[in-house]
């Protein structure tokens, strides 16, 4: 159960951060043009005000040249989704999760959380595809495990996925998985869960599950990393060729960043001995100085392939963010190399590539739009999720 606090307590956290909060970080604006930065200025402050709208997105991940790997481990996840609330909710909860002081936070987290998680309504529809020769090694591994006899069935690649959001009921439609596995026994249809009570009892169970002496949160991070005077000697913004979306002008802002100059810096490493040792303390054990400087060389050198590039559209008219997209290649030689002055049994020559591709567009903001509860969802009763307790599924009235 105090687990789930935390991850109740990170989750606030996560959501009530950075661009929602109401004392705005400052805005990015390295060498543009007054008019640029006033663009992005005010596409921050449009942000908030988003009341609803529809999303679709697509993600790739690959991992290639893994030693033992005969083939390029690569998924790829598209999903389609709508949202709307009153999103004066979170950045009301940015301002306390933001605070140095975390007890407060503590006290008021039940309130928090029920607020969040009642306040939006969210509809998303995903689809995951792997790697075929992926699903065939995990069928013949399976088929191996229990013995099974004969040619074994072939597992599919590509799975859907539908989820909502409402009045804080989380919902689940396993239908489609069920179909393309037959064999695993998953439920059909759509099943519900309470999450805002799951939580709301979960806290009030055990109100005394949070540390008396709650230590300060050190936000030097944050402020670090919203600074531009810092951000400029690491990250570089350009405003690239417009677009045009449904007869509006889009201006297109590129951002690189560079990775290993960040962690190369002084007052990144200041910052992190820092960290380090808070946590450290807090723990109870010891760190010498050539365990520090040991970590912060494996963080540096490890950062050292990394690039990102990162592109924004944001609409000239209406100042909404409509677009965004990165991409991101990390080259794990210097890991690698790490691995064998370390000792490990690592390939000689062996140079794994990560690499990360997202899109994202943004519609239909701010238009008039209804999400329901899925009729005849089987909703798991809290009691039946809770310590020593057992309860039957019940149906949506």
């Amino acid at each position: 159960m105090r687990k789930l606090a935390v991850f109740a307590l990170l989750l606030t956290l996560l959501l009530g951060s950075g661009v929602l909060a109401q004392d705005l970080p400052p805005v990015f604006c390295g060498d543009l043009s007054e008019a640029d930065c006033a663009l992005l200025t005010d596409a921050q402050a449009a942000y908030v005000t988003m009341q609803s709208g529809t999303t679709t997105f697509e993600f790739d991940m690959a991992l290639s040249d893994v030693p033992d790997v005969p083939f390029p481990l690569a998924l790829n996840l598209m999903g389609v989704g709508s949202f709307s609330g009153d999103m004066s909710a979170v950045t009301s909860m940015a301002n306390i999760a933001n605070m140095g002081d975390m007890s407060d936070m503590y006290e008021q987290l039940p309130e928090l959380m029920d607020t969040m998680l009642t306040s939006f309504a969210a509809d998303l529809a995903l689809t995951l595809t792997v790697p075929e020769d992926l699903m065939g090694l995990v069928g013949a591994m399976a088929s191996s495990g229990s013995g099974q006899q004969g040619p074994q069935a072939k597992l599919p690649n590509v799975f859907s996925l539908q989820m909502r959001m409402v009045d804080g009921f989380g919902y689940v439609n396993l239908d489609q998985i069920a179909a393309q596995l037959p064999t695993a026994g998953l439920p059909q249809g759509w099943l519900g869960v309470d999450i805002a009570g799951l939580m709301r009892e979960a806290l009030e169970m055990q109100p005394d599950m949070m540390p008396e002496d709650m230590p300060e949160v050190d936000m030097s991070m944050a402020d670090m990393m919203t600074d531009p005077e810092f951000l400029a000697s690491y990250m570089a913004i350009e405003r690239v060729e417009d677009g045009v979306v449904d007869g509006q002008t889009l201006a297109v802002f590129e951002i690189t960043v560079d990775f290993a100059g960040l962690m190369e810096s002084e007052v990144y490493q200041s910052m992190m001995r820092e960290q380090m040792l808070a946590a450290a303390e807090q723990s109870g054990e010891s760190l010498s100085e050539s365990d520090i400087e040991m970590a912060l060389e494996a963080s540096t050198g490890a950062l050292q392939g990394m690039t990102m590039v990162m592109r924004q559209s944001i609409g000239v008219d209406d100042k909404y963010m409509r677009a965004v997209s990165y991409e991101m290649t990390w080259d794990m030689t210097s890991i690698m190399e790490m691995a064998e002055e370390m000792g490990e049994d690592a390939p000689v020559g062996a140079a794994p590539t990560l690499t990360l591709m997202m899109n994202a567009t943004m519609d239909d903001i701010n238009e008039p739009l209804t999400i329901t509860a899925p009729e005849d969802a089987t909703v798991i009763p809290l009691e039946s999720l809770m310590p020593s307790e057992s309860a039957g599924a019940v149906k949506n009235s």
